[in-house]
């Protein structure tokens, strides 16, 4: 990309990441934290397309109260969860797949889902 203007590559790239951003978001109901952190990332990859910087691994400081500064605690950084601590705790507040069945909302959602993802076929 130049300074003043995007090459068809970029533009090429770019509507490609704007059809897989309204494919993760395009959902009825609230998309699912899978399709929200894709569609993030692909946002994030239009940004630097555009000379922007994304920050994928922030770095989130815990500032004390004023009662907890008065008696000397400093701020702290939190741990950055890695991909394997993500994915131990994906399954966090879902229920027993033996205690659940797809009602035909469910059905239709997770039929719609497949024909979106194969394209029908």
């Amino acid at each position: 990309m130049s300074k003043t203007h995007l090459d068809q590559k970029d533009i090429d790239q770019l509507m490609k990441l704007f059809d897989k951003i309204k494919l993760d978001l395009q959902d009825s109901s609230f998309p699912t934290r899978t399709n929200r952190l894709e569609a993030v990332e692909n946002m994030a990859k239009v940004l630097e397309i555009h000379g922007w910087k994304a920050i994928r691994d922030p770095e989130i400081w815990i500032e004390p109260s004023k009662s907890e500064r008065e008696e000397g605690k400093k701020p702290y950084k939190l741990p950055f969860p890695d991909a394997e601590d993500i994915s131990e705790d994906k399954h966090q507040g879902r229920v027993e797949q033996d205690d659940w069945i797809a009602d035909a909302r469910d059905q239709h959602l997770i039929n719609r889902n497949i024909n979106k993802a194969t394209r029908g076929k």
